[in-house]
């Protein structure tokens, strides 16, 4: 189990109250989390860690993302010509990589 979350440590800072804090992934940051299910096949109790834990971060990755891009098609049809086909471009690349 400890091998399937060392990923992560570093994205989710543990709260207080033992939750995690919200996730946002840097623009352009490729999501590979399928990986991480492949490791923990055969370990005892990852089961929960790939269907719950796993789906959750997923989740919250396209969620974010989602935001992401919604909030840039915004930026773009307030900005000029030039800078509209750079954000468009930015905005592809993130929903490319989700």
């Amino acid at each position: 189990m400890k091998h399937c979350l060392r990923k992560f440590k570093g994205t989710f800072p543990r709260l207080a109250s033992g939750g995690y804090t919200p996730f946002t992934p840097p623009p352009r940051m490729k999501l590979n989390l399928q990986v991480d299910s492949v490791h923990c096949r055969n370990r005892p109790g990852s089961f929960h860690f790939r269907t719950d834990y796993r789906n959750k971060i997923q989740h919250a990755v396209h969620q974010n993302i989602a935001v992401y891009t919604s909030e840039l098609r915004e930026l773009c049809s307030k900005t000029t010509k030039r800078v509209k086909l750079k954000a468009n471009e930015y905005t592809s690349k993130i929903e490319h990589n989700s």
